[in-house]
Parts: structure tokens; sequence; C-alpha cells
């Protein structure tokens, strides 16, 4: 339900966020004027936002119609390079070569066809999701104690009572008094035949 909620809240807020920002509407076409050369249609425009924040990406459309208003050239294109800052107007130029007879151009409308509006992030407060300094320094030290504690506790456990080394040094102990007290019993009978009279 958690979840859900949160995937709720954040689509919400995209959609807010989307509703918020402004469309191609924003940006209108101030004027507009064509010229033909060797071939070539060269349209030029003078663009304004008229939104709060910069347009980037901006496709524009020249439609170039004869005397009659009969539509008999386009020039669609899309500026990856041509940002209008907020508020600002600024002239874009647009030219393909002709597709009619260039005596036959005698206007030119040209109208934006999509643009492309993104408002700066907020600026991210640095101390904002930074952990407690004894986060951190478990972070950074925690490896090396998780080490010295797995050293000692091996060490604790290699030197202990039941550690390998402390049976045989007690294995050893055992056998040692055992051979001394075999030592001493021979001792004693080597002594007892040796007394005078211990044979009848």
């Amino acid at each position: 339900m958690i979840i859900l909620a949160l995937v709720c809240c954040s689509g919400a807020q995209a959609q807010t966020a989307a509703a918020a920002s402004p469309n191609a509407s924003a940006l209108q076409v101030v004027s507009s004027s064509f010229s033909t050369n060797d071939g070539m249609v060269t349209v030029l425009a003078e663009v304004k936002n008229t939104a709060d924040i910069k347009a980037s990406e901006v496709v524009l459309e020249a439609r170039l119609k004869d005397a009659d208003g009969k539509l008999i050239d386009v020039i669609s294109e899309q500026s990856y390079g041509f940002v209008v800052p907020a508020g600002q107007q600024l002239a874009v130029r647009l030219f393909e070569r002709a597709g009619a007879p260039v005596a036959k151009y005698a206007t030119a409308e040209v109208k934006v066809v999509d643009a492309e509006f993104r408002r700066p992030a907020p600026p991210r407060n640095a101390n904002a999701n930074r952990s407690p300094w004894w986060i951190e320094l478990l972070v950074s030290w925690g490896p090396m104690l998780l080490l010295i504690g797995v050293w000692l506790l091996f060490m604790r456990k290699y030197n202990g009572k039941d550690s390998y080394q402390s049976k045989l040094l007690d294995s050893m102990t055992e056998q040692n008094a055992l051979l001394s007290r075999q030592v001493a019993a021979l001792e004693s009978v080597a002594a007892s035949r040796s007394q005078p009279g211990t044979n009848g």
C-alpha cells in the first residue's frame, strides 16, 4: 500500500509539472521574410519567447505560397542549437533548395511546430541528505573493525583451551609425567636389587 501511494504521488507530481510547463504556443513568430538566390530559398524569422523559462530544440515550419495564396513549398527544420531565453526575441534562418520555380514564390508564413521547455532543477542542499557523522565513521571503519574482530576470534580459538596446540601440549605433559613415573619405578627396582640380602 505504501509503495502504491508513493507511485501515485509521483505520477501526480509529474502530471502537475507537465501541466505547469508551457508548450509551443509560448513561442510567437513576430516577423518573417524570404529571399531566393541560385535556386535556394532562405527564410528569416524572429521568434519571441513569452514563457518564463527558456525554449530549446525548436521546430519551425515555413510555408511558401504563390501570388494566389497557393502552397508551393515547405521548409521544416528542427534547430537543435536554437535556444530562445525566457522573455527574449531571437532571429533564425531556414534555407532549402527551391521546390518550385523561384519566380512563383510570393509570401512566406512561419510557425512554431514544437519546442521543449525544461525548468531548471532546484539547487540541492549538500547537507540535507548527509548522514550523521557516526554513520559515516562506521561505514568507513566498519570493514576494518570487522576484520580485526574476526582475527581476534580466530586467535582466541587458535590459542584457547580446546585448540590443537593446547591439547598437544597437555598430551606431551602427560607423557612426560608417565615417563617420569616409569623411570622412578625402574630406579626403585634397581636400587632394591642392588641392596645386599635382597636375593634371600
